[in-house]
């Protein structure tokens, strides 16, 4: 036979083949639709463009909104791409049409159909279905867990504006950012805590090693899932592609691994600390209850992340695509978050319901770009008919939502970004409209749809509303690739870039904090929460310091113990200790061989500090002419040391009280001090109220406190405690504000004291409204050294919200006074010593300005602030008029050690050392120092 006649031969049996597998087909299927011409074998794997979506919306023009395609030797897959052809699959014949299409893939991901997402409509589909809408994905979980989301999403904002800052230091202000790149962590952190509650990310973007797999796991899985090997479509020819086969059972067991070494890391967590909200713990929980599997719960939780994690991040990347190239819809979206939310707090997901701009955009967002265009394929469990075509039982049915959703006969303009079609008209977008359908419909509708919603607006939300987002410059909207990837799901083709330009005042947006503290949740922050050193030292809040806010406490403030009345009164008192003071240093520069010496100054500050307290609070000195103390003075003084350093021990039983029998020997410390210390104070008190009956009351705080016990109905524990908050909490941190006064003086030296003053008198406390200068001094010294950087803890006696974030019932909450008025955001230069921003700008230092809180604010601002104030600027004026400070031959300004102690009080990590030079001249003032004469021995 010659060639010619062999092909003949050929092409005729190969006619006949073809017409009677068309037969067969036709007998087998029925009237299927019609579509593109499959190939023998291969079907039309070779003819699906890599974006599906977008193939089988041009095929659908060709063939009709109802097509069939053959993806190799597998049943026919049955297209459909209107929202009237949707409503039959997913409505009219939902039942028949809501079991899973499985490829190797997911049959193995999935154990055999064994989670929600890939198992077959029936008894055990039901059973997980119920799981999830009755208990994992009710809104009392969602909410619980909107913290979790709250918290990625700031931290996602803190990215941005990070990477923004970045840019302008190394001069690339107007940098573009690859916005994926901010949204990625906050979708893989928001879904592995819901699922596992455990973050597998750290502060600064990186994975740990758990967290590595784990994403990688992912991306590998969405990859597999959407291959087109041949050898997914051919069983038969499977042995052809060993590599394939070989990849997925690779896949399968690592995350197998990953997986169980996670579950019992949280088995074992799960015993000690109990159920929690995350959905690990509610299946671990309800296990038993709906009888799961170790193949279903493992399934499920794979579900939540494959269907949260990508699918998140690629709605949030196009709707900030569209809005960049949309600017007047940007603006829109920004004047409604300005206008309900404005520019002095955070958007919260409880705001979404005054914001139906912002909803409409993330519904015009999925409308035009759903994560899953094609979602995941049905399956016929038996035969129905379609637009009169046969459906066969086992056929695969795909919705291309895509399509119904750019659809012109359904949609005005349809390929146009316009959210206000959502305002115009209510269009549900969660399953009940069937011309938008992102999550799906009917029984496979997605449980986790508000989840969804609420994580998508709450990211573009704060995205639009910190930042304006701008095309890079020369890009127009046009440029902008909005071509799809290939996949299952659909990132965009090219990453967009975009410039982000802060629009919120970042300052006044966080410098906040400290005002929702203090100010706005006062009332229910006012509590005080007590360790056992200060429960025990105070009698169980029996003082002002530590007593919590109700009935006791504001008794204690309404006490007429530091009116301007009584610090008139006791303004001899320190302008007496103050001239002490600058006698002592007189003397120890003067003496002899001392000339050009330097004195540590703190030597020269903490007797003033203590006789000035103690005279206010006992009308004692404890310490004579010759600056000793004596017996009682110095046990006074040790008490007093002691008392502060326990305080601020950090000793591990301290604060956990099941461990105490771990620390006997701080148990005998604090036990030794509270019984010298009532020794101490008991003798004192009665030889004062001996006193009291031969001289009559006077102006002093024990005085005082005798006077008013009756009619403030006093008990003598609070007496007692109330004078030891004075002599705590006035003693030491005079001493600590001077000396870092001087420190800074010496490193920048002041005039004004001989303007004003002049060479002839001494500095007088009526003197303080004509020096600015030293006031600003003053604030200036306690704006960068407080004397308590933390202040006190202050604890929640009932729950409130604080920049989006809860604030349980009897947590502790701690302004770091010392980092605010530090902030860079807040102060120009703020490491800088630099009086002149008080005489730029009136601002309060005494609670009323939360920049600078040296003395707190609210309920609990300290009610001595005026005293204190008198004192320290008494002291620095006296000490920087009557002498010229200078450091130490050769030491230069930045070698001053500015560090501090550690403690709840800070000093001078070392004592300032400096040489004091007198200014004045101290004959003519010899009877300026003139020490007052102690009080007659009682």
């Amino acid at each position: 036979m010659d060639t010619a006649s062999f092909l003949s031969v050929a092409l005729a049996l190969a006619a006949v083949v073809a017409v009677s597998l068309l037969l067969l087909n036709r007998l087998r299927y029925g009237k299927l639709p019609p579509g593109p011409r499959p190939w023998p074998v291969v079907g039309n794997l070779f003819d699906v463009q890599p974006v599906r979506c977008r193939c089988y919306q041009e095929w659908a023009r060709r063939y009709g909104p109802i097509m069939t395609v053959w993806l190799g030797t597998a049943s026919p897959t049955v297209v459909v791409s209107t929202a009237e052809l949707a409503r039959e699959v997913l409505k009219t014949h939902d039942q028949q049409l809501a079991d899973r299409a499985r490829d190797r893939s997911s049959e193995r991901f999935s154990r055999g159909g064994q989670d929600l997402i890939w198992a077959d409509y029936g008894a055990h589909y039901i059973k997980v279905r119920k799981l999830c809408n009755l208990e994992l994905f009710t809104q009392r979980r969602l909410e619980a867990l909107r913290p979790v989301r709250e918290d990625e999403v700031t931290a996602m904002v803190e990215s941005v504006y990070k990477a923004v800052a970045a840019a302008a230091a190394y001069g690339n202000e107007g940098k573009p950012l690859v916005v994926k790149n901010h949204l990625s962590m906050v979708a893989f952190n928001n879904i592995t805590r819901l699922a596992f509650g455990k973050r597998f990310v750290n502060a600064m973007g990186e994975l740990d090693e758990q967290g590595r797999e784990f994403k990688a796991i992912i991306t590998n899985g969405i990859k597999i899932g959407a291959s087109l090997s041949i050898a997914q479509y051919i069983p038969w020819l499977r042995w052809l592609s060993p590599v394939d086969e070989q990849l997925f059972k690779a896949h399968g067991d690592r995350r197998d691994r990953l997986t169980v070494k996670i579950m019992e890391e949280h088995a074992e967590a799960l015993k000690q600390r109990g159920a929690k909200q995350h959905f690990v713990d509610a299946l671990f929980t309800l296990r038993e209850k709906y009888d799961l599997s170790d193949d279903t719960v493992i399934g499920l939780l794979w579900d939540m992340i494959t269907a949260g994690a990508d699918t998140t991040v690629i709605s949030v990347e196009w709707a900030m695509a569209e809005l960049v190239r949309n600017p007047t819809v940007q603006e829109k979206l920004q004047e409604e978050l300005d206008r309900v939310v404005g520019r002095h707090r955070v958007l919260l997901e409880t705001d979404f319901l005054n914001l139906p701009y912002l909803q409409a955009v993330v519904k015009e967002s999925l409308r035009l770009h759903p994560p899953t265009p094609l979602m995941l394929p049905h399956k016929a469990s038996t035969g129905v008919k379609i637009a009169g075509y046969d459906i066969p039982k086992g056929a695969n049915v795909i919705v291309n939502v895509w399509a119904v959703a750019r659809d012109p006969k359904v949609w005005d303009n349809p390929m146009e970004f316009r959210p206000e079609r959502f305002l115009e008209e209510n269009i549900d977008i969660k399953g009940a409209d069937f011309r938008v359908l992102p999550f799906g419909a009917g029984r496979r509708v997605c449980p986790g749809a508000q989840l969804g919603i609420n994580l998508v607006a709450s990211m573009i939300g704060h995205m639009v509303h910190h930042f304006k987002w701008t095309l890079p410059e020369g890009v127009r909207p046009e440029d902008v690739n909005m071509m799809e990837s290939p996949g299952l799901v659909t990132f965009m083709a090219t990453p967009p870039q975009a410039v982000a330009t802060p629009r919120l005042d970042r300052e006044e947006l966080y410098r906040r904090l400290a005002m929702e503290v203090l100010k706005t949740h006062d009332q229910q922050l006012a509590n005080r929460s007590r360790t056992r050193t200060s429960e025990r030292f105070s009698r169980g809040g029996q003082d002002l310091i530590w007593a919590d806010y109700g009935a006791h406490y504001i008794k204690l403030c309404n006490l007429e113990l530091f009116t301007p009345r009584r610090l008139e009164a006791f303004r001899s008192i320190r302008e007496d200790e103050v001239t002490a003071m600058v006698e002592s240093v007189y003397k120890t520069v003067t003496a002899p061989g001392n000339k050009g010496k330097p004195i540590v100054v703190r030597d020269h500050l903490s007797m003033v500090g203590f006789n000035n307290i103690t005279r206010l609070a006992f009308g004692k000195r404890f310490v004579n002419a010759a600056g000793e103390l004596d017996e009682q003075g110095r046990e006074f003084k040790e008490i007093n040391t002691n008392g502060t350093k326990i305080g601020a021990s950090l000793s591990i039983a301290q604060y956990i009280r099941w461990l105490r029998w771990l620390a006997p020997v701080d148990e005998k410390i604090f036990r030794d001090h509270e019984e010298r210390r009532d020794r101490l104070t008991v003798k004192i008190m009665e030889e004062h109220a001996k006193a009291l009956k031969q001289q009559g009351a006077k102006q002093h705080f024990i005085d005082a406190l005798f006077t008013l016990k009756d009619q403030y109905d006093l008990s003598d524990d609070t007496v007692i405690c109330l004078l030891w908050d004075m002599i705590t909490a006035g003693a030491d941190t005079t001493v600590i504000a001077v000396e870092w006064a001087i420190a800074e003086l010496v490193r920048n030296p002041m005039e004004e004291l001989d303007r004003v003053i002049g060479c002839d008198r001494v500095l007088s406390e009526t003197d303080f409204p004509n020096l600015p200068y030293l006031q600003a001094v003053v604030k200036e010294s306690l704006r960068l050294h407080p004397p308590t950087p933390l202040m006190l803890p202050h604890k929640a006696s009932a729950s409130v919200k604080i920049a989006g974030y809860d604030i349980p019932k009897g947590t502790n909450v701690i302004v770091n006074v010392w980092a605010v008025a530090r902030d860079p955001k807040i102060w120009d230069k703020p490491l800088e010593f630099m009086p002149e921003r008080f005489l730029r700008e009136n601002i309060d230092i005494k609670g009323a300005d939360f920049r600078v809180l040296p003395f707190g604010a609210g309920r609990r601002v300290c009610p001595g602030a005026q005293l204190g104030i008198n004192l320290v600027t008494s002291m620095i004026g006296h000490m920087v008029h009557h002498f010229h400070w200078a450091l130490p031959n050769g030491t230069r300004p930045e070698d001053v050690n500015m560090m501090e102690t550690p403690g709840l009080i800070t000093f001078m990590a070392t004592p300032l050392q400096v040489v004091a030079t007198p200014r004045l001249h101290m004959e003519e003032w010899q009877e300026s120092f003139e020490l007052p004469p102690d009080p007659p021995s009682t």
